[in-house]
């Protein structure tokens, strides 16, 4: 896609994936990039960071709005012209998102349904939803909320001329949200003895720079409707916790309320189309999606778990995966 005359909406444009995702369009030569978050310190941070990185000109392109896509009264005057909306803000900690509901439901159901009825109104282009795997058989507040906003995403493309796709993906390494920065800072503080949940907990590996990859490509592939699956690694959290403190040593403390041992990512019930590195989930199985995208051909009983995998990370790729994330 030639992101050149785009203007392009990130909501979460300060977090993890936003960030790497704004210095991807900027790199692309973006018409303009309106930057969405509640967070102050993080907009002023970031605009430091790109003033450091772009020089100072680069912030005519840029538009930072301190808002909260809850507040449609503001949240939707920023879709005026806009061709593109990447939505990437939600309430992602399963704790928090376990103890308060009703936020955890204001932000990431009532949140995205702003953004899809503002996109329908102003005739957006495109919009996608970054999801989690969480979200698919959900055990946790966070995941039935997400899969709610899936179905709103995917039932959207029913209404005028916007294009709604998903991306669903595991756990991004290293983000907020992850608990790599939690390990890293018990052994900053001398800890060597790492909690597991359980020996047997599995997640996927995927970093913020996959993401911006996987999120270009459903741009510029999707007719609207899909689900984009990213085909990633495996790894066990006993494994991560002995890349960070170089210890075999462990204690379990047990599974948090909402928490699975393994994620599923793939809903069955669903069309399922693979290629060499993505899966396709359909709602709609009258679709033959290898008429759309030859790379994809459409499979039956697929099997793609955290647990059942092919490709698994040992300690010393982590330790390797470690070292290119930085601090």
């Amino acid at each position: 896609m030639d992101y050149k005359e785009k203007n392009v909406l990130v909501t979460g444009g300060t977090g993890t994936v936003g960030k790497e995702m704004i210095k991807f369009l900027i790199k692309e030569n973006v018409k303009s990039i309106t930057i969405v978050s509640r967070n102050e310190l993080n907009q002023v941070i970031l605009k430091r960071e790109i003033i450091k990185l772009y020089g100072i000109d680069i912030l005519n392109k840029l538009h930072f709005v301190l808002c909260d896509i809850r507040n449609n009264e503001i949240f939707k005057h920023l879709f005026i012209n806009c061709d593109i909306v990447i939505h990437t803000a939600a309430l992602k900690h399963i704790d928090l998102c376990e103890e308060n509901i009703r936020e955890a439901f204001e932000t990431n159901v009532n949140g995205t349904l702003n953004v899809i009825t503002n996109a329908i109104n102003n005739n957006v282009e495109k919009v996608i939803l970054l999801s989690t795997d969480k979200a698919c058989s959900p055990t946790s507040v966070y995941g039935a909320t997400k899969l709610i906003s899936e179905r709103e995403f995917i039932n959207a493309n029913k209404c005028g001329i916007t294009k709604f796709s998903v991306l669903r993906c595991g756990n991004i390494s290293g983000s907020n949200g992850s608990v790599i920065p939690f390990f890293k800072k018990l052994v900053a503080q001398g800890n060597t003895i790492l909690p597991i949940t359980d020996v047997e907990m599995c997640r996927f590996w995927f970093e913020p720079s996959d993401v911006v990859k996987s999120i270009d490509y459903a741009l510029n592939n999707m007719i609207g409707g899909e689900v984009f699956i990213p085909k990633m690694p495996s790894f066990k959290i006993l494994d991560l916790a002995k890349a960070i403190s170089g210890q075999n040593e462990h204690r379990v403390v047990g599974l948090r309320k909402g928490e699975k041992i393994e994620e599923s990512i793939l809903n069955l019930d669903k069309s399922i189309y693979e290629s060499d590195g993505m899966y396709v989930e359909l709602n709609d199985t009258n679709i033959n999606y290898t008429e759309y995208n030859p790379a994809f051909k459409f499979i039956t009983s697929p099997t793609y778990t955290t647990k059942i995998n092919t490709n698994w990370l040992s300690v010393e790729d982590i330790k390797n995966k470690l070292r290119n994330l930085g601090d």
